[in-house]
């Protein structure tokens, strides 16, 4: 009975942790969409990234990468060409989630 109650409430603390992870993770996922305005305001020619025909950022590096019992998964590295603010870096993130959505992305600065 002893061991009823102190499980009990580690069971009710753990549950919550998880759907607070996947609430968040859904958040997470709805502000990685561009919405249609957005993303006419993008474009890329070979490894340069574009927002209103003004290079923002290239990329630098594509690696592939595999654990044991994941799968086969892409990285893409970006380098912003000058220091933006968050929400351009939220916004080329975004663009290339559009493009390439099974990738991770990693940004650095010049």
């Amino acid at each position: 009975m002893k061991k009823l109650i102190f499980i009990l409430p580690l069971l009710f603390i753990f549950s919550c942790a998880s759907y607070k992870a996947k609430k968040k993770q859904k958040e997470i996922d709805e502000e990685m969409t561009l919405t249609q305005e957005e993303l006419e305001r993008y474009r890329s020619s070979n490894d340069t990234i574009y927002y209103d025909n003004k290079a923002k950022a290239y990329v630098s590096n594509i690696e592939w990468e595999y654990l044991p019992g994941d799968e086969l998964r892409m990285e893409i590295s970006v380098t912003l060409i000058n220091k933006f603010g968050d929400s351009d870096v939220h916004g080329i993130i975004k663009y290339i989630h559009h493009k390439h959505d099974d990738a991770k992305v990693e940004l650095n600065y010049d």
